[in-house]
């Protein structure tokens, strides 16, 4: 076994002793039994990855947000959904349509949480659809990591016609998606004329989430565009 990889699951494991719980380098080091350079070392590089999350200069070390979502994705999501509650109702309280709290899960835009617009006519949206239907999906995509992005292209192939009408080739595709990285929010208009706009939640640094209002075609004019813009990038 490889020594580092056996040293960086120590940790893992100790740590998921306390889910939620905050833990010192000491108290890890010595549960491990590591030199505390070591263990500082390899925790560094869990942290930068996402798996542990330090608290804070006087606090402790907990289970990072993608520890949870590898092991147990319903409670990561729970977690994120009653962080992004109040956000959502706020979105919604200004806008009056659909707010959506999106994942991206195996190359397909994942609803997780909603508020529903009580209007006569709404926009239908669907639990899981393919990422590039979608504003949600399509921001997530395009602000992953570089690697990750080509093998969430490689996996999903090239979009449809009917769901990216613009894209034909792979070049296009990556074009589009620099494009939606340059501008920061997504915006998609379907051939049923329903309108998605999306922007990312971000934990330290890293994309997690997709915040999107979904609304008829025939509301979404420029003072509608506008606000809503305006609304979903604060």
């Amino acid at each position: 076994m490889i020594q580092v990889i056996s040293r960086a699951l120590d940790i893992l494991e100790f740590l998921s002793t306390g889910p939620g719980q905050e833990f010192t380098l000491n108290q890890i080091a010595k549960q491990t039994s590591l030199q505390k350079t070591t263990c500082a070392n390899i925790i560094k590089s869990l942290e930068n990855r996402g798996y542990v999350e330090h608290q804070g200069r006087m606090a402790g070390y907990s289970l990072g947000y993608k520890a949870y979502q590898i092991v147990f994705c319903p409670l990561f999501y729970e977690k994120l959904r009653l962080i992004a509650e109040p956000i959502l109702k706020n979105v919604f309280q200004q806008t009056d349509e659909t707010v959506i709290l999106a994942v991206l899960e195996n190359e397909r835009r994942i609803v997780i949480a909603k508020e529903e617009c009580t209007q006569g006519v709404t926009a239908r949206i669907t639990h899981a659809t393919n990422l590039y239907r979608s504003a949600s999906g399509r921001i997530i995509a395009a602000f992953a990591p570089e690697k990750d992005m080509q093998t969430i292209i490689s996996k999903a192939g090239l979009p449809d016609i009917a769901d990216w009408p613009e894209v034909t080739s792979r070049k296009e595709l990556e074009e589009e998606l620099a494009k939606i990285r340059r501008e920061g929010i997504a915006i998609v208009r379907t051939q049923f004329d329903l309108v998605g706009i999306a922007v990312l939640v971000f934990k330290n640094g890293t994309v997690i989430a997709s915040i999107g209002v979904c609304l008829p075609g025939f509301r979404f004019g420029e003072g509608t565009r506008h606000a809503i813009t305006h609304t979903l990038l604060k």
